[in-house]
């Protein structure tokens, strides 16, 4: 059995909004997001990532907000090949290749 290849982050920080004009109020708050990151699962194909990210966010005048998500990262390099990555140094090169020849 394979052991789960995760890692986790979590940010805690805050915000602050003050202006001098008059009828503005000061608003502070806290503000904490996370991440949980998956990698190389089994259902998934082998380079594959699979992310649950989310935050909240308490802010006095309007509410609080909290807002998650779930994203996968494909890996493509297994739909490339090597034509997808050759270059072409000139337009003789391009005719060669289409069996025309330069002249």
């Amino acid at each position: 059995m394979s052991s789960l290849d995760a890692e986790l982050r979590v940010f805690v920080g805050g915000y602050y909004f003050n202006n001098s004009a008059k009828g503005f109020e000061e608003i502070p708050g806290p503000r904490v997001r996370a991440e949980l990151h998956l990698y190389d699962l089994s259902l998934l194909d082998e380079g594959s990532r699979l992310t649950l990210e989310g935050f909240i966010q308490l802010f006095q005048p309007v509410g609080s907000d909290v807002l998650s998500w779930l994203l996968n990262h494909v890996n493509l390099r297994r739909f490339s090949s090597s034509s997808m990555i050759d270059f072409f140094t000139s337009s003789a090169d391009l005719l060669s290749l289409s069996g025309l020849s330069p002249t």
